[in-house]
């Protein structure tokens, strides 16, 4: 922005070459200084204030007002997360209680499945003997 490198721009190199540059539409001429002046006394120029700010406090000057930066453009504006709280594991028998509840589960299912292989073979094996011996029932409509 200074027509020179980072490290050598100034706030007069600033300004001299936004005022004298060749891609300016207007030329014109500005004295910095750090003296303070007036120029025919309606114009009263004072030395430039290079004292910065941070975004997150509003600015309150004389000539110029200005409340905080928000969030979306300044980190510092936006208001610190609370942490969540500490949350204790439930534990059973030192097994996590949902780790317990699923070992259970399984447990149950599995159970659940071998009785109903076991009852079926069962109860197929005694139609099979009833069938053998000829005592079904006979149904006639």
């Amino acid at each position: 922005m200074c027509g020179s490198q980072p490290d050598g721009c100034t706030p007069k190199t600033f300004v001299d070459y936004l005022g004298d540059n060749f891609k300016s539409p207007f030329i014109f001429k500005m004295n910095i200084s750090d003296t303070g002046y007036d120029y025919n006394s309606t114009l009263h120029i004072n030395p430039i204030n290079t004292t910065m700010s941070s975004c997150s406090k509003g600015v309150d000057l004389p000539f110029f007002k200005a409340g905080a930066c928000g969030c979306s453009d300044c980190t510092d504006s936006c208001p610190k997360p609370v942490p969540p709280p500490d949350v204790t594991q439930c534990k059973l028998w030192g097994i996590l209680c949902l780790d317990a509840a699923y070992g259970l589960g399984f447990v149950i299912c599995t159970i659940c499945f071998i009785l109903t292989i076991l009852l079926t073979n069962v109860f197929i094996d005694m139609e099979d003997q009833l069938i053998d011996n000829g005592n079904i029932p006979i149904i006639s409509l």
